[in-house]
């Protein structure tokens, strides 16, 4: 099954350094959040790539931006405010490479466009998600404390069921774990399906410890606690 996103469109711009204009018509709600990272190529892996990113910054605090105002390319989540008529936005791009814009909301439904000094930028591949629904399903989160090391092995299969079985309902979870064997931390973050973990800085004189989230619809506390501490090692 395909999650829902915050966002209904990604695509990736291959852009020269300069000044660009984001234009916009109104639309169907007086605002559109968007977000705009770079990325290695632009290709459907550096997209995929930076799904993760972007979903994780959709649920961080928004910067306004009001019409005529400056975006960057950053990891920031911007809210553009739209006036009546006609919206232009400028976004600077310092150095030639490949860009990923995330729009909330359909490009086609506030006639978006990124313009550059000649003419209009078109992607070089774009695609739509399947966005959030409103659910009456109860929105919970469930905290994990435990001190100790993980058996690498077992925690990573754990991961894999939840991820399987609980994916749709995760809308974020994130974490600092005490591997065994590992003198670094390690952190990971995840949003539905998507996860990710990577080595952080060493744990030198800190107590050793693991400590996690999950935020999601449907979620059970006692499964998830006594699912986690028996990956302890």
């Amino acid at each position: 099954m395909e999650p829902e996103y915050p966002f209904e469109w990604g695509g990736i711009f291959a852009l020269e350094p300069g000044n660009y204009e984001l234009f916009l018509k109104e639309g169907p709600d007086p605002t559109i959040d968007i977000v705009v990272l770079p990325v290695t190529e632009a290709d459907g892996e550096a997209l995929k790539a930076a799904e993760i990113d972007a979903v994780l910054l959709f649920s961080d605090e928004k910067h306004e931006v009001k019409n005529g105002g400056a975006i960057r390319p950053e990891k920031r989540l911007f809210r553009l405010r739209l006036a009546a008529g006609e919206n232009r936005y400028s976004v600077t791009i310092d150095r030639r490479g490949s860009y990923a814009l995330f729009t909330q909301h359909l490009p086609s439904e506030f006639q978006l466009q990124l313009r550059g000094p000649e003419m209009v930028i078109e992607p070089a591949l774009g695609r739509e998600y399947k966005p959030d629904h409103e659910h009456n399903e109860e929105i919970t989160s469930v905290g994990i404390e435990a001190p100790g090391d993980l058996d690498g092995n077992k925690f990573n299969a754990w991961m894999r069921i939840i991820l399987m079985e609980q994916g749709q309902d995760i809308f974020r979870m994130k974490g600092v774990l005490s591997i065994k064997g590992e003198s670094q931390r390690f952190v990971f973050q995840g949003v539905h399906m998507l996860f990710d973990a990577k080595q952080d800085r060493p744990w030198d004189t800190e107590q050793r410890r693991n400590s996690l989230i999950f935020i999601g619809r449907n979620l059970n506390r006692r499964q998830l606690n006594e699912g986690f501490r028996a990956c302890l090692d």
